[in-house]
This record gives structure tokens, sequence and C-alpha cells, in this order.
């Protein structure tokens, strides 16, 4: 059986210090600490979960378009933009660990 590794990260969208915390600094840890464990065992699959809002702020009215994951960056809080951040974070360890990531929206 392979190691299932969960990063959990919350919404803050008034507080970029908070958001900075949880969704940056967080994942730095979280990304070393899977880079050890891959140091000692292969790492088969790593997932990781953002959220739209890095494509702009979500429109839930009746004439709204799905954003697509080929769109600008455009976060506008705190919260998508530390999400951003944590995009780029992933995709250096992607490219550290020589290991394809599954990425979701």
């Amino acid at each position: 059986m392979q190691p299932l590794f969960l990063s959990i990260h919350y919404r803050c969208y008034s507080n970029p210090a908070e958001a900075l915390e949880n969704n940056i600094f967080s994942t730095i840890n979280f990304l070393e600490a899977v880079k050890e464990y891959h140091s000692r065992r292969r790492i088969v699959k790593f997932i990781h979960i953002s959220t739209d809002e890095v494509y702009g702020d979500s429109d839930m009215g009746d004439g709204a378009r799905p954003k697509g994951e080929k769109e600008n960056l455009l976060p506008g809080n705190p919260y998508a933009a530390s999400k951003v951040r944590r995009q780029h974070y992933s995709y250096r360890h992607e490219l550290d660990l020589s290991r394809p990531h599954a990425r979701a929206m």
C-alpha cells in the first residue's frame, strides 16, 4: 500500500498574514517532509488540489462560465494569492523529485 500525503488549507480572505502562514509556509514544511520521505521510499503519486479562485473571483450568477486551467492567474483576495504561490511551490517540488503531480481545481 502506498502512503497518502494530505495537506489541508483553509480560506482566509481578509488576513494576508494568516493566508501566508496557513497556505504557503505550511505547504513548504509539508513539501519538505514529503521530499525527506521520498528520499527513503519512492513516492508514486502526489496530488495537489487548489481552487478556481486563482483564476479570479467566483461569479455564481446565472451567466457565469466555468474557468479553465489555461486561463491567466488573477487572484482577487489574499486566500487566492496564497494558493497561486502554493501551486508554484508544488510545481517546483515536482521538478525536484522528478515525479509527476496530479493537479485538481
